[in-house]
């Protein structure tokens, strides 16, 4: 039996950082899911785009702004 997968935190990270800057967002989500294959309507809005995602991508795309923000306080921390 295979037990639901908790995506909240990926789902927060995401939401978290479209409500930053959605517009860049929504152009990075795009690009990401042309990189994974990944079909779209040019029509989507971004909560559309996540919504029909598999589990495997929404843990992937989460997993990006993390990466994203980590990067970036070394970077301050190495100034």
């Amino acid at each position: 039996m295979n037990l639901p997968v908790d995506l909240s935190p990926q789902l927060g990270m995401v939401s978290f950082f479209q409500k930053l800057d959605s517009t860049g967002f929504d152009q990075s989500l795009r690009l990401w899911c042309q990189q994974q294959n990944f079909r779209i309507e040019d029509d989507w809005t971004t909560n559309v785009i996540v919504s029909q995602l598999s589990d495997e991508l929404v843990i992937k795309l989460g997993a990006l702004p993390r990466k994203r923000l980590f990067n970036k306080v070394q970077e301050r921390r190495e100034l």
